[in-house]
């Protein structure tokens, strides 16, 4: 078990689930990648509606999909648990993270498998950001102009239009990731907004997409100073990048993918959690933080190299939160570190007093 992990276990009812894809399938290849257009998918309400023998789920009389808490200092009469959550990745986007990209976009079928079993929250808004705010198609870009083709990067259309500003925002919603080992495609997200929402035809593709953003980012990583953009005023008031993203009714569940240590954001871990708490109205617990981060501080270090490091200054940030679990960006699957992650996201929501 993580030694980090701050929550009561409950039963693990995701046996077996390690291999599961939430559509039923397997996860869709780098060439169907574009989302919207795949056959046979399904929303992700409709995949939701699938897990109602579940524990918890809904009753014969059709009444709304919130968990129960029976033990809540909530006053009588007033709904606890979220039927929402926002979920925000940062994916460290610099030259060494092509096989921990691969690996989280891999572990994420079994991931939104197991929350679909035991969280009744099916509406859903999930947002990638990376570590810097350049844009990765810039050197493919170069090269297109005296190649005609990107060396590193056949899939990148030389034809691919110059970047939005937010697309050279840190903190933006990734929507099409450009440059060496990126999707280097418009994921072409349903809305229009710069995250995955309900409604999304197909949620693993979507994912599978925005969550490729490559490996053509800085080596000066500012990871928290993208959370804490991400979630920021500025990106999310009326007409900014991520406008709409964060939902006073929804749960937020922040998780970190780096191998590398923070060591260029301004402020502290105390900033950085004054910060993400602020976005929640001042509710602290209606927010839980993961962390794939460098081990070279844990027990047992599986990272070689750079990644076999101390990550201080992001383990301090998490464990600022209660609802909050770490292991190591090394680990050669994610999947138990995620589904034994749904724990702690099924506790926050069945404890979760909607604002208003």
């Amino acid at each position: 078990m993580n030694p980090m992990t701050k929550h009561k276990r409950i039963k693990p009812v995701w046996l077996g689930l390690l291999a599961v894809s939430a559509c039923g399938g397997t996860l869709p290849s780098e060439a169907d990648s574009g989302g919207a257009e795949t056959e046979g998918s399904s929303t992700l309400t409709d995949e939701a509606d699938g897990a109602d023998g579940a524990d918890g789920a809904d009753g014969a009389d059709g009444g709304p999909k919130f968990d129960s808490a029976s033990d809540s200092d909530a006053p009588m009469g007033e709904l606890v648990g979220c039927s929402k959550i926002d979920f925000l990745f940062m994916i460290d986007s610099s030259g060494s993270m092509a096989d921990k990209q691969a690996n989280l976009i891999a572990s994420f079928p079994g991931l939104v498998a197991a929350m679909m079993d035991n969280v009744q929250a099916d509406d859903w808004h999930v947002m990638v950001v990376d570590s810097d705010g350049q844009w990765g198609g810039t050197a493919c870009a170069n090269a297109c102009m005296t190649l005609g083709h990107c060396p590193g990067a056949p899939s990148f259309d030389c034809a691919t239009p110059p970047p939005e500003l937010c697309d050279i925002t840190m903190g933006a919603g990734e929507i099409a990731p450009m440059g060496v080992a990126a999707s280097n495609m418009d994921c072409g997200l349903f809305g229009g907004a710069r995250y995955i929402q309900a409604g999304e035809p197909d949620l693993l593709a979507a994912f599978s997409c925005t969550a490729k953003v490559g490996i053509d980012g800085s080596d000066k990583e500012r990871q928290m100073d993208s959370v804490v953009r991400a979630l920021g005023p500025e990106l999310g008031k009326a007409g900014g990048c991520n406008e709409g993203f964060l939902r006073d009714d929804a749960i937020l569940v922040v998780t970190l993918i780096t191998d590398e240590p923070d060591e260029w954001s301004d402020g502290d871990p105390g900033d950085w959690a004054d910060a993400v708490i602020a976005a929640k109205g001042g509710n602290a617990d209606a927010i839980v933080v993961l962390g794939l981060l460098p081990d070279g501080d844990l027990p047992v270090s599986l990272c070689t190299g750079p990644a076999a490091v101390p990550s201080a200054r992001m383990t301090g940030f998490l464990e600022l939160f209660e609802a909050s679990s770490r292991a190591s960006v090394c680990e050669p699957d994610y999947s138990p570190f995620f589904l034994d992650a749904v724990s702690v996201i099924s506790e926050t929501c069945e404890t979760f007093v909607p604002i208003g």
